[in-house]
């Protein structure tokens, strides 16, 4: 916008200069040349003013031209300018015949023009390609990965997980590296940034304090960001850990394998990984994030070159590990004395899998739950409620259910113990204990729970959730505040209740599995949907208001069509408002469409009332309150929507009764404020990334365009028949009309001038005769300037964004052939490189698989890796009964090859390190007895050269593509560095290569699992 401005400004000088050498060469001022009196009295010279003007010049075709004013003169001037100037050329006031001078200057006014107008096209071209060059980048590269996922054939949900974390990436570094941010700074510098930024998180740490403050700057400046959305793992149970994580934003859960049960919950200003930083041991447990997390790393690599340098601090840490896991060890040794809950549990199956400290912890529950230790195992457990503030904006179930438990009044001595009857809202509190014992029934818990209402004044006691096997590493460290729900033993009175309740357990598990849909909905706490007995006792005000508070979310594919119909409303209206102020148009049936349409705004501007918004964080306001009042106070929300909508236009009862219809529609000028409207919503609709800039661009440069020369249009007949009458000397009574009805001709006609001035067409069939249209044409013809510059720039500018992934690899293909060609390579083979390129450009457009996923979380990127070759790595014999773990680590250790048809894979007697696995296509195993034969074809899903992994030897077949395959390989040097984390799986896999490859090493070096039933010569005729 801010180079549009300049431009404007710099045609307007350029034409004013223009127009007075144009004026100044014909009608030179008194005294600036003398005065020749004979012309003068001869007529060659017309005294106008204090210029005497030549006969021989342009202004002698002006008619009337010597009783015309400066500014009446300098308007003809700059019209004519302003028409050479632009191109367009009307060709009502030209150059004088003859008259060297005038032509010179035309000739002159022509060129820069067209060189300017070159020059905008060109710098509104390069602005928005380098302004949008980091977005289109991105953007390609979401394409490219969306390409490839589908290729793979990748699960739906993983690859709508995948498309929202770029979405998220985006909004949150605008495709920047979070860890190459403060690159660009001096190492003094940026390790100032990084002590500023990190160092307090780091002194919290307890092995890192009291240390040197040289340490801390130098290991702050190890310390790197990473984002993670609601239900990201950050880690694994039994992956190897290599990060230490500093919680920076948001929260993140403890949670069990199969996610199905929370231990803890960690906020702001925690930390876990340490141990595994430095003792090299897996994890103990998986931690996922409740809410979206910015999470700061430590990686080992990092941490051990900054000990190096340190050795006292190095050894220092070393003793606070050792001290903390000693006293972790004498925590469990003491707890296994006492009797585990899941001792006296049918539930075993769910408990069995736990250590005896951490089984009453692990009894599926709300996130957030806790378990009070001590504990005795032949107790019922009673469940106890407390509150928790709620984390950024959202309401959790559980705090949702505790709005139903709250007393209206202070709680009573009687209240506060733990078999107090439920007050007023009895009944709900029966359903809500039903809902809980339901809940415990499906995850196999035998314990009747009990309700103990804890009110909102009473201070909760902090507690932690221990467990022996999360002791053991700080994963699983709860350093959270109090969850939001606890298991307590019951009291005395309750416990004879409770053995007998406990005798019908099983039936209850048996009954509840049946309704499962039902308690399905009952585990929706929120009381909108919770179906209670007492609704209709509620007031249906109430219910109605309950109702009202819905929270929608923006990306709503409903609300979506909403905008959509909005937006072309707005555009409608708006030009059918001008359109009758212009035309002085009065159409009952128009009017009614226009206040037909206010209806469907009031309705959006109810709606506006419920759509949430995303906060800089990507996260969404879900309380109705915020929500309503956020819209409310915004200046571009509910005031931008509710000013066009208030009918000002009543107010033109009050002018006289001739012009009330005229005063009527330059009132209703208030809603032209909508178009604001739809220049946000093609913001917003060029900031998504699964969209075609170019399809948007141009949509977006259409309807603009048709606005401006719509407007231009209704003006240019304004400027010519103000409130409907039209002037004598203007270019409509030039046309003569006949008739009364000619609105639609004079409207066409109008629309035909305003398109052949912007365009530079100029046919000069409709040109200006009044100072006033003059003026008019002049500001339409500059504009056309830019708005013709500003649409081919944005054309141009997609264009060559979209085409830089390509410029770039034909760039490196260049460079390819000069090196081939400088070694002088033999052209067969300079020539089969050439088309692989081609092929590979073909096949993934030149991006590798490491580029696309390499900013994804780790465990995100073990999930797409393994959900695309997971099959074919558990199918290897190497791998029989390796731990989940394992898989995981190894399928990051893949690198894909492409292939052609015909192209040599590996040749007999080669030496290698890696093995192959068939992702898709065929290959054959050529015979040692005659490579023209096909011993065996392998399929997808085969494999090859496994021999290799273990043992450095050659190659025992010749391997050719049958078909375009996709290979992935392992190499010896990344299964020896994964295979060193899992040593257990290492044993395994040693074994069972021993026992393979022992009996004969040139038989098992491939798996054919197509039989290798076809013959040698069928084999060949296939292959040929």
């Amino acid at each position: 916008m801010v180079k549009q401005v300049k431009f404007f400004f710099y045609l307007i000088l350029f034409f004013h200069t223009m127009a007075c050498a144009w004026f100044m060469q014909a009608c030179p001022p008194v005294g600036f040349d003398g005065v020749d009196h004979v012309a003068l009295d001869r007529g060659e010279l017309h005294h106008v003013g204090v210029h005497y003007c030549a006969s021989n010049t342009w202004i002698m075709k002006i008619d009337d031209f010597v009783n015309m004013t400066p500014m009446q003169l300098y308007v003809v001037s700059l019209y004519w300018s302003s028409a050479t100037g632009a191109l367009v050329g009307y060709g009502d006031i030209v150059a004088y015949p003859n008259n060297g001078t005038e032509m010179s200057i035309a000739v002159f006014t022509m060129l820069f023009g067209m060189l300017y107008f070159g020059y905008i096209i060109a710098s509104v071209a390069a602005s928005m390609a380098n302004a949008d060059s980091q977005r289109a980048d991105y953007q390609e590269k979401i394409v490219s990965a969306n390409r490839y996922m589908n290729n793979k054939k990748v699960n739906p949900m993983l690859k709508q997980r995948i498309g929202k974390r770029y979405q998220y990436m985006w909004l949150r570094t605008n495709g920047i590296d979070p860890e190459s941010l403060f690159d660009g700074l001096t190492p003094t510098l940026k390790a100032d940034v990084s002590v500023a930024l990190y160092k307090d998180i780091i002194e919290e740490v307890p092995m890192f304090k009291g240390t040197d403050e040289c340490f801390i700057k130098t290991l702050a400046s190890r310390i790197t960001p990473i984002y993670f959305m609601e239900g990201d793992y950050v880690v694994r149970k039994f992956d190897h850990g290599e990060h230490m994580f500093f919680i920076h934003r948001g929260c993140v859960d403890v949670v069990s394998e199969d996610a199905t049960m929370v231990f803890a919950t960690m906020h702001p200003g925690r930390f876990f990984g340490e141990i595994s930083l430095l003792k090299n041991c897996p994890r103990t447990a998986s931690v996922r994030a409740q809410t979206n997390c910015d999470v700061y790393i430590l990686k080992k690599d990092d941490l051990d070159q900054v000990l190096l340098g340190y050795p006292s601090i190095k050894q220092q840490v070393l003793d606070v590990v050792e001290e903390r896991i000693v006293a972790v060890r004498m925590q469990n040794a003491a707890k296994e004395s006492q009797t585990p809950l899941a001792a006296a549990s049918p539930s075993a199956s769910v408990a069995s899998q736990l250590s005896a400290s951490s089984a009453a912890s692990v009894i599926a529950r709300p996130s957030g739950a806790s378990v009070t230790p001590g504990a005795s195992p032949k107790q019922t457990l009673m469940i106890k409620v407390e509150p928790q503030p709620p984390v950024a904006g959202k309401t959790s179930k559980i705090e949702s259910l505790m709005k139903v438990f709250e007393p209206s009044e202070q709680p009573t001595e009687q209240s506060k113990q733990p078999t107090a009857k439920a007050t007023s809202k009895g009944s709900l509190v029966e359903d809500r204990v039903k809902f809980f014992e339901s809940r415990e029934q499906i995850a196999g818990v035998t314990a009747e729970p009990q309700l103990q209402v804890t009110p909102k004044n009473v201070e909760p006691q902090p507690q932690r959730v221990t467990s022996k096997e999360s002791d053991d590493d700080d994963d699983a460290k709860y350093v959270g505040p109090m969850p939001r729900i606890a298991w307590m033993p019951p009291s005395d009175d309750k416990k004879e209740q409770d053995n007998n309740t406990s005798a019908n357990n099983n039936t209850k598990a048996k009954a509840s599995k049946k309704s499962k849909e039902d308690v399905k909905v009952q585990m929706e706490i929120d009381d909108q949907s919770v179906e209670m007995k007492t609704s209709d006792k509620v007031p249906f005000l109430r219910r109605l208001q309950k109702a009202n508070q819905v929270v929608i979310d923006p990306s709503s594919f409903r609300l979506r069509i909403l905008y959509n119909i909005t937006v072309v409303l707005v555009v409608f209206t708006s030009m059918l408002t001008i359109f009758q102020a212009a035309y002085q148009y009065d159409s009952a049936w128009v009017l009614a469409l226009i206040y037909l349409f206010e209806l469907v705004f009031m309705f959006e501007i109810f709606v506006k009332f419920h759509v949430t918004q995303a906060d800089q964080y990507g996260e969404l306001e879900l309380n109705f309150d915020k929500v309503y009042k956020l819209y409310l106070k915004s200046f571009s929300g509910f005031a931008l929507d509710i000013v066009p909508t208030i009918p000002f236009e009543i107010f033109a009862v009050f002018a006289p009764v001739g012009s009330r219809f005229a005063v009527f529609t330059y009132i209703r000028f208030t809603r032209l404020i909508r178009l604001i409207r739809v220049q946000h919503y093609f913001s917003q609709w060029e900031q998504q990334l699964d969209i075609v800039v170019l399809k948007v661009r141009l949509t977006k440069m259409l309807i603009f365009v048709m606005l401006i020369i719509h407007f231009c249009a209704c003006i240019w007949h304004f400027i010519a028949c103000p409130s409907g009458e039209c002037k004598e000397k203007s270019w409509v009574t030039f046309q003569e009309y006949e008739g009364v009805a000619v609105t639609g001709e004079r409207y066409t006609d109008s629309i035909y001038w305003c398109v052949a001035t912007i365009t530079s067409t100029g046919y000069g069939d409709i040109t200006a005769h009044s100072f006033e249209e003059m003026l008019f044409a002049s500001f339409v013809m500059i504009l056309g300037q830019l708005l013709v510059g500003t649409v081919l720039g944005n054309i141009a500018s997609t264009l060559a964004n979209r085409d830089n992934q390509r410029v770039a690899y034909e760039k490196e293909l260049e460079n390819v052939k000069r090196e081939l060609d400088e070694n002088q390579v033999d052209e067969e083979l300079k020539e089969n490189v050439i088309e692989y390129f081609d092929y590979l450009w073909l096949r993934n457009k030149g991006v590798s698989q490491l580029d696309l996923f390499k900013n994804l979380p780790f465990c995100m990127r073990t999930e797409l890796a393994l959900d695309i070759y997971g099959k074919h790595l558990r199918n290897l014999r190497l791998f029989k009964d390796c731990s989940e773990a394992f898989f995981r680590d190894i399928s990051l250790c893949l690198n894909e090859v492409i292939l052609r048809a015909g192209d040599d894979i590996v040749d007999e007697g080669d030496i290698g390190d890696e093995m192959y696995i068939i992702h898709k296509g065929q290959v054959n195993v050529i015979s040692e007895r005659d490579p023209t034969a096909v011993e065996c074809i392998l399929k997808e899903g085969d494999y090859f050269d496994d021999i290799n992994l273990l043992n450095d030897t050659p190659r025992s077949k010749t391997i050719k593509a049958l078909t375009q395959v996709d290979l992935v390989t392992i190499s010896m040097e990344d299964i020896n560095k994964v295979m060193e984390r899992f040593p257990e799986d290492a044993t395994k896999i040693k074994e069972i290569g021993q026992n393979i490859f022992s009996r004969d090493a040139a038989t098992a070096s491939y798996s054919c699992s197509s039989s290798a039933a076809a013959s040698s010569e069928a084999a060949a005729q296939s292959q040929c």
